[in-house]
């Protein structure tokens, strides 16, 4: 009781604004502004990867940015305790490492699609335990993961000079080790619906290789990276990519039927009698369906035909 007053802590005069909390468990935090440059990134990306897929599996497909977590990456390894398909990629410029990761679900809805069977046989499947993903299945949608790496390096390049080299599969976060497990990393989920199912993709990147890439920006103008895509411009490219989209064309000279017995008979040498005439027209089919009817010759040395008759012509009148 001496009579002295203290003063009081909120007279030193410290405006608040100045004032940013500071996370001793994560010192990489990113700052929102550094985060709405990684969202407009990776929205950029989504859009191409969801064309890729449009056009790969011929049905409606869309690719979403849900969100953006900064973690440690012990906590991330940790996530999925079961069979995950994580696929480690290096990024040269930095001599880092990050991982795009695909659910088991979805690369065996993607080998199901490619191999000719329907999406519904696939989500059919749906409540197998998940389980390791085959050589050969890994071998099938290699494509995919390709172009998936190849479309975050063009979405990165609109910021900087970076270059995503694929490195290898791992099926155990564990062994996937891009950076030590007390190391922050940034996590961006995905979400692709595929008809009526849904699926999980992520995108794991060290902070460390993020924050720098995105401090050399600082100070420079900023680029425009949002990319606004109405619907008549998705509509164009892909319509563009479905153009590009090879077919294959059989030319049929003709049909006959001949008995069992005779088939065992066969020998080189004999000849089959087709029912088309001398001169007669052959059918022209376009993947499968016949669209014309065709006079065989020959052009520049090969085998060609002549396009006589329209089909579909053929069926209005």
């Amino acid at each position: 009781a001496t009579g002295q007053v203290r003063p009081q802590h909120d007279e030193v005069g410290f405006d608040d604004k100045m004032v940013e909390p500071f996370d001793f468990r994560m010192p990489h935090r990113l700052s929102e502004d550094r985060l709405r440059t990684l969202r407009a990134i990776h929205e950029n990306f989504a859009d191409s990867f969801k064309t890729y897929l449009v056009s790969r599996l011929q049905m409606m497909v869309s690719v979403g940015l849900q969100g953006i977590e900064q973690v440690v990456y012990n906590e991330y390894t940790l996530g999925n305790t079961g069979p995950r398909c994580l696929y480690v990629f290096r990024i040269e410029e930095s001599s880092t490492y990050a991982i795009l990761e695909l659910t088991p679900e979805l690369i065996l809805a993607l080998v199901e699609r490619l191999l000719g069977g329907s999406l519904a046989e696939a989500q059919g499947k749906g409540g197998v335990e998940p389980r390791t993903i085959t050589k050969i299945e890994q071998s099938i949608v290699k494509g995919f993961i390709q172009r998936g790496i190849t479309d975050l390096q063009n979405a990165w390049r609109r910021l900087a000079p970076l270059t995503f080299r694929l490195e290898r599969y791992e099926s155990r976060a564990d062994f996937a080790q891009i950076t030590p497990s007390n190391e922050n990393v940034l996590v961006l989920s995905f979400d692709i619906a595929i008809g009526d199912k849904h699926y999980r993709m992520n995108v794991c990147f060290p902070t460390g290789a993020v924050k720098d890439v995105l401090e050399k920006l600082e100070g420079q103008e900023r680029v425009h990276l949002r990319v606004s895509k109405g619907r008549d411009s998705w509509v164009g490219e892909l319509t563009h990519r479905i153009e590009q989209t090879e077919l294959p064309v059989i030319i049929r000279l003709g049909r006959t039927h001949i008995a069992m017995n005779d088939v065992l008979d066969l020998e080189v040498g004999d000849v089959l009698r087709l029912d088309t005439k001398i001169g007669g027209e052959a059918q022209v089919l376009i993947n499968g369906i016949q669209k014309y009817f065709g006079k065989p010759g020959f052009s520049n040395g090969n085998f060609a035909v002549k396009l006589t008759r329209n089909v579909q012509e053929e069926l209005a009148r």
